[in-house]
């Protein structure tokens, strides 16, 4: 602000013109002013219109319709000053007569052209009323306080901007204390600057000293639509490939429209800080709001987890002599392009920051609303377009104190609770004492996540200052306080360093107790000693073929205690086991053979087939088989392998995990996330290659319960709920899907349980709540966790309905175990923030069989833990407030279609959250221009899909609305629980080529159009559906001059703007003057398809 102060004083009086952007870069000023331009005369103003109304300034429209869109106060301002001396009420009043009238813009109102379209009015003779008011406080309130709040919560009201000029005054008394005269205009009229020259001729006035008089009419003559359309086109390009959107992770889900409703987090700095960054900034040759921009920037990169961001910079438009004492909006926000490379060292980013600032205040005579539309991302009511964050110096604008005589005016800024942004960081005071405002929306973050970006400000000042040489990346914007609770909640519970063996474990049990039943159901039934006896007698035979310490033993046996049997088997030979899903494709299966290598297959003559693709020397063996004498045990290892688990992961290529034993002890040894001992009945339901196999297998058998083995083949819904009750099984483990279809159809299978295990997937909290609601006492667990962490991660617990969130947590990590939120650089993250879940401790997997390249790129230590292994889960996550870890999406799910990212979970939460839909699946099919976004979603019978559709497009970007469709009673399922992505693409419906059907219930359509009156037509009975596109059509061509669009194409998405949008609105209400279409509707529904059903309804609705 200081450098455009400096550009308007050189213009008046050294005749020249300085750029802004190089005078705030690092060149040396010298060279700066020695190249200065000779100074223009400004052009002659524009007269007003036929109508006497003045067109809007830029930015003006955009503020006004906020209010319009939103209800917003997020363009009121609100400074008061504290005044102390003898204090004349009639000379004060008389110096605000002045100040106005010296002043077009504070006597200028908006108006509504005959169009519709928004004007101003200048009304010469109008002075605001000075309102006086007696304010009598209680001991200890605060008296600014009072009177802003009172004010904020009328401003709506006082600030009507229609008719009278927004622009109120109040001269505030208390019987003891000093007066206050409070300043609450609306922000369309002036800017921060104008506000600094209001209150600094305010005092001149009441000094007795003239006050020069301003108009608009430069700021309104000096645009250059050609060359502003120049430098908009130029500055997207430059754009084009950046994040026009950053989401502020936070635990209040974003409403579909933006509210209103905003607060202020005020902080201080100690003084040491600013005296380091004043000192640094210096040495570095750039700006302390440059220095200050890129710390806050830097803070909102940490928390996304991105290294390329826009922040919005207010720009004080004021590069001329004649606009630096003009009270008036010359304000325009400028997106400033921020990198923060984790290769790049400090010095370098707050160089290159204070470049780009440069570079973005080059383009300040581009108009906000203009750059918007020539990017095309207008449109979208639940946020800011293209910058969501900001950063405002105020502290350069509005001084702190004034002096009139023997008078002084203290100067305080007020806030009307509304904001543009979700987040923007204010410097109200820097020397001597810093005090900073973090305004946020309160719709889109709490309080204790604005205080927690606070903290994280003056962390990111300590960390830039302390060190300009070192990597960006090792400045984490983390305060010591926090980073000791991060430590604390990235440890599970400790376990001991020397765990005992998994098969000493069993055996132990057996020899407690030993004719207690340990499993029954599919096969025989065994108790713990014939267990025992039957697994060493068949690791016996396994032994004679050849199967010993170290070897794979490929388990083939369909699901019954005999399977259990050949795992304890070859456990007890120190050998690893492999399950093989039976309904996998052959090449897969060759596939799982050519990594395992198995030594001995174990199961019926039928697998005989398997060995073509095993290595001579592998054997069939089945279950029944029993050997003379087996060989003595092994030394126990926990490193030794103890089954090889097979994902594929992205790729399609099975990956064979080489679990170890402690990982399995660490899982099931006196767990304390899982219910164990006797008494305790496990149902044994997963496939042995799916790894929730080891939970059920291993959970009861070191802890004396039973095991109820399931009978081979998918569950259905009804014979798993008669199979739990017949069996009384009182701990369960459900995918995510399987567990979706039990509560949706028996929901009475879950009478008898204790323990609800479910995941895989996300779990739907709405039918978590409903299954706790009805069987009290049972508890519902969450558990997460990849198969390179055996089975569980984390968990959190459920047992009470009013304890369930939307969506689930996925908790604290189980004992043995440390889990870190970390960036892409693999350092971590503010408590927060959103990062990829590393994991690692005594559940980490040995890697990949035979694939090192793939366990170097899954497998590595951090920087913060240079010596422990951990694995890079692929998923999203963040902390929660009470020190949960919440999962957001996977990594691999943010797609890019058509070049905008979007993350799939996103969208299939704002399908979720429609009435009709009970579940949803979101995944993209096709690739390159044939990409597109299918939705598979579960719903109640008849949903119109087209209503879904709308339903997403109101929390969603245009681009992120899904085009396929796929509605099914269920949402299908692999053998695993997941969804079968190939099998829902076949249930694929066209999407919405056609006027919904709905459509056809109206009245009977009239059979042409009737007449036209000021360009609309006037129909004599509601309008076909089809009619009433091809007049909204007709309406955009015009509007837009173009004709390159589709009937489900959104308004902004083809180039159109807000202005243009409220041309659109205005035609339609010509149209059909019954129909009440307001601002809000056009960007609800903002393509021609959408809009025509809502002016059907809206026509049905009158008649």
């Amino acid at each position: 602000m200081r450098g455009a102060e400096l550009t308007a004083l050189a213009e008046r009086e050294l005749g020249c013109t300085v750029s802004l952007a190089r005078l705030l870069g690092t060149e040396p000023l010298g060279r700066v002013l020695a190249q200065a331009e000779e100074a223009t005369s400004p052009p002659a103003p524009a007269p007003p219109g036929v109508d006497g109304v003045l067109d809007l300034l830029p930015g003006q429209n955009a503020m006004i319709e906020a209010a319009e869109v939103h209800g917003s106060t997020a363009y009121h301002l609100l400074f008061s000053a504290v005044l102390s001396g003898p204090v004349d009420p009639a000379r004060l009043r008389t110096a605000v007569s002045d100040v106005v009238r010296a002043h077009e813009s504070l006597r200028t109102s908006f108006a509504l052209r005959p169009d519709g379209s928004r004007g101003r009015v200048v009304h010469p003779r109008w002075t605001p009323t000075l309102r006086e008011q007696t304010v009598r406080l209680a001991a200890g309130q605060d008296l600014l306080g009072s009177i802003h709040a009172g004010l904020a919560a009328a401003s709506a009201r006082l600030l009507h901007p229609y008719g009278t000029p927004p622009v109120h005054l109040v001269l505030t008394r208390t019987p003891d204390g000093p007066r206050v005269l409070t300043l609450l205009v609306h922000h369309a009229l002036v800017d921060g600057w104008g506000i600094g020259v209001f209150w600094r001729d305010l005092a001149a006035a009441y000094a007795g000293a003239p006050v020069a008089p301003s108009t608009t009419a430069m700021l309104a003559a000096g645009a250059d639509p050609d060359r502003q359309a120049t430098a908009a086109a130029e500055r997207a390009l430059q754009l084009a490939d950046a994040p026009s959107t950053v989401e502020l992770p936070s635990g209040i889900r974003r409403p579909a429209a933006f509210a209103p409703a905003a607060a202020r987090h005020v902080f201080s700095l100690p003084d040491e800080i600013r005296s380091r960054c004043d000192t640094l900034a210096a040495a570095l040759g750039v700006t302390r709001n440059a220095f200050l921009l890129a710390a806050w920037g830097l803070v909102v990169a940490r928390r996304c987890d991105l290294d390329d961001l826009l922040v919005g910079v207010p720009a004080a438009g004021r590069p001329t002599a004649g606009l630096r004492d003009v009270v008036a909006l010359c304000t325009r926000v400028v997106p400033v392009r921020l990198r923060p490379h984790a290769e790049v060292s400090v010095t370098d980013y707050l160089t290159d920051a204070a470049r780009a600032l440069a570079q973005a205040l080059d383009f300040a005579e581009v108009p906000f609303e203009q750059l918007v539309r020539e990017l095309r991302l207008g449109g979208d009511i639940a946020r800011n377009p293209l910058v969501q964050t900001a950063f405002a110096p105020h502290d350069e604008l509005v001084p702190a104190r004034l002096t009139a005589g023997e008078v002084e005016f203290r100067i305080h800024e007020g806030h009307c609770g509304g904001t543009p942004f979700d987040a923007m960081l204010y410097v109200q005071r820097w020397s001597p004492a810093p005090v900073l405002a973090l305004e946020y929306a309160a719709t889109v973050l709490a309080f204790d996540e604005a205080a927690s970006l606070a903290e994280s400000f003056v962390a990111a000042l300590v960390e830039l200052t302390a060190d300009p040489a070192a990597p960006l990346q090792t400045v984490r914007t983390i305060a010591e306080a926090e980073r000791a609770l991060l430590r604390k909640w990235e440890q599970g519970p400790p376990l001991p360093a020397d765990l005992p063996d998994l098969w000493e474990l069993f055996a132990a049990q057996a020899a407690a107790t030993p004719s207690a039943s340990a499993v029954s159901g599919a096969g025989a039934a065994y108790r713990y000693r014939e267990l025992l006896d039957a697994a060493t007698g068949l690791a016996a035979r396994l032994a004679e073929v050849g199967v010993g310490v170290g070897d794979t033993v490929l388990v083939a046996v369909p699901r019954s205690s005999e399977e259990i049997v050949a795992v304890l088997a070859a456990l007890r030979l120190g050998a690893a086991y492999v399950g093989l899903d039976a309904d996998a494709p052959p090449a897969q299966q060759h596939a799982v053979m050519a990594v395992a290598e198995p030594r001995a297959v174990v199961g019926p003559p039928a697998a005989a087939a398997l060995l073509a693709s095993a290595p001579a020397h592998c054997v069939l063996v089945d279950a029944g088989e029993r050997g003379e004498r087996p060989p003595p045990r092994p030394p126990a290892d926990p490193e030794r392998v103890a089954y090889l688990a097979f994902t594929s992961g992205s790729t399609g290529v099975p990956k064979g995990v080489r679990v170890p034993v402690r990982g399995v002890v660490r899982l099931v040894h006196r767990a304390g996330h899982v219910r164990q001992g006797p008494g305790e009945r496990y149902a044994r339901l997963a496939p042995l290659a799916f790894d929730a196999s080891t939970l059920e297998i291993f959970a009861p058998l070191v802890s004396g319960a039973a095991i109820e083995v399931f009978p081979d083949g998918p569950p259905s819904p009804s014979a798993l709920a008669g199979f739990l009750a017949e069996r009384a099984v009182t701990v369960l483990w459900l995918t995510a899907g399987l567990f979706r279809l039990l509560a949706e159809h028996r929901q009475n299978a879950f009478a008898g349980l204790r323990q609800l295990l479910t995941g895989g997937d996300v779990v739907a909290s709405a039918q978590v709540r409903q299954v706790l609601e009805r069987h009290r006492g049972l508890r519902v667990s969450n558990g997460y966790g990849p198969t390179e962490n055996t089975t569980f991660t984390t968990v959190a617990h459920f047992d009470d309905p009013a304890e369930v969130d939307d969506p689930l947590p996925i908790g604290r990590p189980i004992a043995g175990t440390r889990v870190m939120v970390v960036d892409r650089s693999g350092h971590r993250v503010p408590a927060g923030a959103v990062g990829e879940l590393r994991t690692s401790g005594l559940g980490l997997a040995l890697g990949y069989a035979g694939d090192r390249a793939a366990t170097a790129i899954a497998f590595g230590c951090l920087p913060e833990h240079p010596d422990e292994v951990s694995y890079a889960t692929g998923d999203i996550v963040r902390w929660d407030a009470d020190g949960r870890l919440r999962f957001l999406g996977r990594r691999d799910r943010q797609v890019k279609v058509f070049g905008h990212r979007i993350e799939l979970h996103g969208v299939e939460q704002a399908l979720r959250d429609h009435p009709a839909v009970r579940d949803a699946y979101v995944t993209v099919v096709g690739d390159g221009t044939s990409a597109r976004l299918l939705a598979g979603v579960v719903a109640v019978p008849d949903t119109d899909p087209s209503t879904l559709r709308e339903h997403v497009a109101r929390a969603q970007p245009a681009y992120a609305v899904p085009s396929a469709w796929a509605l099914v009673t269920e949402l299908p399922l692999t053998a695993n629980g997941k969804v079968d992505v190939a099998m829902l693409a076949r249930h694929t419906i066209t999407a919405l080529a056609g006027p919904p059907d709905a459509y056809a219930d109206g009245p009977a359509p009239h059979p042409a159009h009737a007449a036209e009156t000021g360009g609309g037509v006037v129909p004599d009975r509601q309008p076909e559906p089809s009619d009433v596109e091809d007049v909204i059509t007709d309406i955009w061509v015009d509007v837009l001059e173009d004709d390159d669009f589709g009937p489900e194409d959104g308004f902004f998405e083809v180039g159109g703007s807000s202005v243009q949008l409220m041309a659109v609105r205005n035609r339609l209400r010509q149209t059909w003057p019954g129909c009440a279409l307001s601002t809000l509707d056009m960007y609800r529904y903002p393509s021609v398809r959408t809009l025509a059903r809502h002016v059907c309804a809206l026509l049905s609705a009158v008649g």
